[in-house]
This record gives C-alpha cells, structure tokens and sequence, in this order.
C-alpha cells in the first residue's frame, strides 16, 4: 500500500512539473482523481487478499476460539482497521461470520454425514451442544435433528 502510494506521488509530482496550474486545473482534477482511483484499487486488492486469508484461517480453525487479533494479525492491520474493513467487506462483523460459517459447515456435516450432534458440536468448536443447537436453530429456525431429518442426503 506504501509503495502504491510512493507511486502515486512520484507521478503526481511529475504532472504539477509537467503543467501550468492556471490553465490545466481540470486536466488536473481529473488526473489526481485517476490517481486517487487506482490508488484505492491497489488498496481494494490488498484488503481483498488480507480478508481471504483471515476467511482460509477461520475455515481451518472452527474449532478453536478465534480472536479479532489474531485475525487482524494474519491480515498485518490494526484491529480496529480490521474490524472496520470487515465489517465494511461482510456485512457483519468477525464474530458474527466466524458463527456463520459454523453453522454452515454444521449444515453441511447434518446432511453429509451421521455423526452425532454432540460430536459435530465440539468438532465446531461450541463450548457444549445446546449451545450450538440454539444457534443452529436460531439460524435455520428449526434444530440440527430437524434439519437432519429434512435435507439429509442418503
């Protein structure tokens, strides 16, 4: 992002040199605005590859209690950047899509598989099962045995 930046500058500075003020201020406006955007691309393409390694980390530690700070730390940002790009990105918050995507794989472990709810809920890292079956049902709005029951896949 720095480098980004540092270009942005060198280039900025050879255009002021490059022209009379008086005479080309919308050439100008226009062309920090060009540099402004591809700046905010640059930026744009950094946080989009910081966000898919915090999403690869979140995927692989289900089970584990997973912290704002260690997910800021894998993205190289402050937490209250991070929080802020995340939420910006997602909609909702760390929290909220580390609970999403629990409740999905739990989905997905109800329809694919017959391991019991106990084990699936531990597996996910719910610190006991009515917890994650209150979730469960507060996400999809009936519980995982129900859910089994309707979309397993045989």
């Amino acid at each position: 992002l720095m480098e980004c930046f540092q270009e942005c500058v060198q280039m900025l500075l050879v255009f002021l040199i490059s022209i009379d003020i008086k005479t080309d201020r919308l050439v100008f406006s226009q062309y920090f605005f060009m540099l402004l955007c591809h700046s905010m691309a640059a930026l744009s393409q950094d946080v989009q590859a910081n966000f898919t390694r915090a999403e690869t980390y979140i995927d692989a530690h289900l089970k584990n209690k997973i912290s704002n700070q260690q997910l800021a730390d894998i993205c190289g940002i402050s937490i209250s950047y991070f929080i802020k790009q995340f939420r910006q990105l997602y909609h909702m918050t760390p929290q909220e899509y580390i609970m999403h995507r629990r409740i999905c794989k739990g989905r997905d472990l109800l329809i694919q598989t017959a391991i019991p709810i106990d084990t699936i809920s531990d597996l996910l890292g719910f610190c006991n099962p009515s917890h994650f079956i209150r979730r469960f049902q507060q996400a999809e709005g009936m519980s995982p045995t129900q859910y089994r029951s309707a979309y397993r896949i045989v």
